[in-house]
């Protein structure tokens, strides 16, 4: 499906609405297309703004409803929003990208190096190399790392919010500043840091 194409994402609203409630929706799409500013295609540009920020209020918008009725039910509802680290820094070669993700946050789970698609179809050359060196000198996290950070978020207890949790590999550090081993994690009730629930 495409997610920038906002009928479309209404049109998968409508269907899960009919198979039943809507209690957790995951707005996980992303593109990543590094380049220096002065070399970097405007076309690059309109499609990291349409991915990363705008299908994620496409997202949001069709699944409101739903969500609403389930909560208003007595039920859980959420809305989780995988963003990136690189809304809090801004990496060479990804200014664009970085303020896309710093664009929006629900409930925000932000990961750091991961192996998965985002970047593979970068065009510069230099791009594509630096994220491979950055991806080899580190155990990037996997789609699994970041389900599981979602399944935390969302089993908080009803009176908590889980605003934002940064997930980096363990080599990358903690958070954007990159200082220990912990995953740093912004409820409701404030700032704190705290490790990840062990299961």
């Amino acid at each position: 499906m495409d997610l920038t194409d906002a009928e479309a994402v209404a049109g998968a609203a409508t269907v899960t609405g009919a198979l039943g409630t809507v209690d957790l929706v995951v707005a996980n799409a992303g593109v990543v297309l590094g380049a220096p500013f002065e070399r970097a295609g405007t076309d690059e540009s309109d499609r990291m703004i349409d991915v990363n920020p705008r299908a994620l209020l496409h997202t949001a918008r069709a699944f409101t409803d739903g969500l609403l009725a389930t909560a208003c039910g007595g039920g859980r509802a959420d809305l989780v929003h995988v963003g990136s680290v690189g809304g809090h820094l801004l990496f060479p070669g990804r200014s664009v990208h970085c303020a896309t993700k710093a664009a929006a946050a629900v409930k925000n789970i932000e990961p750091g190096v991961t192996a998965t698609e985002p970047g593979a179809d970068m065009r510069d050359a230099g791009a594509r190399e630096s994220l491979s060196r950055i991806r080899a000198g580190l155990t990037p996290l996997t789609a699994t790392d970041i389900a599981e950070a979602i399944a935390f978020a969302a089993a908080a207890p009803p009176n908590v919010h889980v605003a934002e949790m940064v997930v980096v590999p363990v080599r990358q550090g903690s958070s954007p500043g990159g200082r220990g081993g912990r995953s740093r994690v912004r409820t409701s009730a404030g700032n704190r840091d705290r490790p990840p629930r062990r299961r």
